[in-house]
């Protein structure tokens, strides 16, 4: 009777192991199982970390091309800009060549436009420009002493006002602008009577 039960302790004993042995081979796998999964994982955060890296890679191409395509077209806005005005200057370069028939008449045009611009260096360069072709022409002689005046070189402006006389309207004018400049700044009384008197013949 000991001998049975100890035979069927035995038996269940065995059976535990058995079971044991199941339960520990079924627990095996599972690990094996997450020790996968866990590996899917570690491959897909390098793979999410290489997507990143080139979106972000990406985004900075993107990133320069929009600060190129930004330069080209400020490039691009410069170039239409100096397109019109080169195309404006050669309308007004046409226009001068269709009013004016001579050297001279282009450089007094040219002296004239710079004057109401106020760049006066320019004008008298081009007014002076346009005597060396003709020394003719009494207005530009006025317009420069005018501007002689104006910047107060009286011993100038008297010089030219002087050439600009020659029996034309603008000679009461002249008279007596030279009858200011020699009694205000020249102090030469004389030489402003002379040009009063001749003021009030006209």
């Amino acid at each position: 009777a000991d001998k049975a039960q100890l035979a069927k302790q035995l038996e269940r004993k065995q059976a535990d192991i058995s079971n044991l042995e199941n339960k520990l081979s079924a627990q095996e796998e599972k690990n094996q199982q997450l020790e996968v999964k866990l590996s899917d994982q570690e491959q897909k955060s390098q793979l999410t970390e290489q997507l990143k890296e080139t979106v972000d890679n990406k985004e900075d191409k993107i990133s320069k091309l929009i600060k190129q395509k930004q330069k080209l077209k400020e490039e691009n806005n410069s170039l239409v800009e100096k397109l019109k005005q080169a195309e404006i200057l050669q309308t007004r370069s046409q226009k001068l060549s269709k009013d004016f028939n001579s050297k001279e008449e282009i450089y007094k045009g040219l002296g004239y436009f710079h004057m109401i611009a106020g760049e006066i260096n320019k004008a008298i360069h081009y007014y002076k420009k346009a005597l060396s072709y003709s020394d003719s022409d009494k207005s530009i002689y006025y317009n420069l002493g005018y501007i002689y005046a104006e910047r107060g070189n009286y011993k100038k402006a008297t010089v030219y006002y002087k050439k600009a006389l020659g029996g034309t309207a603008s000679d009461k004018d002249i008279y007596y602008n030279l009858a200011v400049i020699s009694s205000k700044y020249l102090k030469d009384d004389k030489a402003a009577d002379k040009y009063y008197d001749k003021f009030l013949q006209y």
